[in-house]
């Protein structure tokens, strides 16, 4: 299955219903057939490119680098959002009008529309945020995977440049 296939199932899956939840969602893609690994990354990607597309116009700046980690918090893969094609496939169909029906409700549920929300309740103005990249498990996480995981974070490294993203902007 193409990522452009596995993002369109995705997407009627979330048309079809009203309120979903992760493991509603996920089943449903593996229950149609889909592999999970797939189903993993169609889920993931595109809801990073649908919180990304929520978000677009507030000034808010995002890191265009992706890092996936494997159990033990091991980078196994990382690259430029731009060119995965899960984030490809999803981002062409957040562009549709109208946007898909369950765009808004899947968008919400993203680590980037969330952090955004409370930094914006806590009075940060959008154009001062800027959102590092998305550093996603593979697998399932070990306690010392995530332990890794934090450190790969608070370092900031950038997949692309092997800098610190924050020195970006």
């Amino acid at each position: 299955m193409t990522p452009e296939q596995a993002v369109a199932r995705l997407v009627d899956i979330l048309a079809a219903r009203a309120e979903f939840t992760e493991a509603e969602v996920y089943a449903a893609l593996t229950e149609s057939g889909m592999e999970s690994a797939v189903a993993d990354r169609a889920y993931k990607f595109t809801q990073i490119a649908w919180g990304r597309a929520f978000l677009k116009g507030m000034g808010i700046r995002f890191a265009p680098d992706y890092f996936c980690l494997n159990a033990a918090g091991e980078i196994i893969e990382s690259g430029q959002l731009a060119e995965q094609p899960y984030f490809v496939a999803a981002v062409a169909v957040a562009r549709r009008l109208p946007p898909p029906v369950g765009l808004p409700r899947f968008a919400l549920m993203s680590a980037d529309v969330r952090g955004v929300n409370e930094l914006l309740n806590g009075g940060s103005k959008p154009e001062n945020i800027a959102i590092g990249p998305p550093v996603l498990f593979m697998e399932p996480p070990t306690p010392a995977g995530i332990e890794r995981a934090q450190r790969v974070l608070s370092e900031g490294v950038s997949a692309s440049n092997k800098k610190p993203w924050w020195r970006f902007w």
